[in-house]
């Protein structure tokens, strides 16, 4: 088994990302003092269906909805806010971290072997 050191991001130099279309936005989390690592505490491994028309029925589709209203009505200083959980992905996506062993590079996690393939 190869061991691999990663690129990781420096946190403390959070940067205004850019979106696809060139905009300039500040996704950057509200503080970084908090950030931990993940620890799954649940021993079942769910997987999530696409939310497709064609893949789902109503009622998952009706649940999957009605998760997504409760993530937005949470307050925003809430890590599970919906709006914090799409600045994650803008932050990590959209170069809004430099890389801490070269600061002129911006961390992209797609491509990388930390962002999972897909499974079907």
């Amino acid at each position: 088994m190869a061991l691999a050191n990663p690129a990781l991001p420096d946190f403390k130099d959070c940067v205004d990302a850019t979106q696809p279309n060139g905009t300039r936005i500040n996704c950057c989390p509200l503080t970084t003092a908090n950030i931990e690592d993940y620890v799954p505490s649940a021993t079942t491994v769910r997987t999530r269906m696409a939310a497709h028309p064609f893949s789902v029925d109503s009622d998952y589709y009706k649940k999957y909805s009605t998760a997504i209203q409760k993530m937005k009505d949470l307050s925003p200083a809430d890590s599970r806010n919906f709006q914090q959980q799409a600045n994650v992905h803008c932050a990590y996506c959209d170069g809004g971290y430099t890389l801490q062993e070269n600061p002129k590079l911006l961390y992209e996690v797609h491509g990388s072997w930390l962002f999972f393939p897909g499974i079907d």
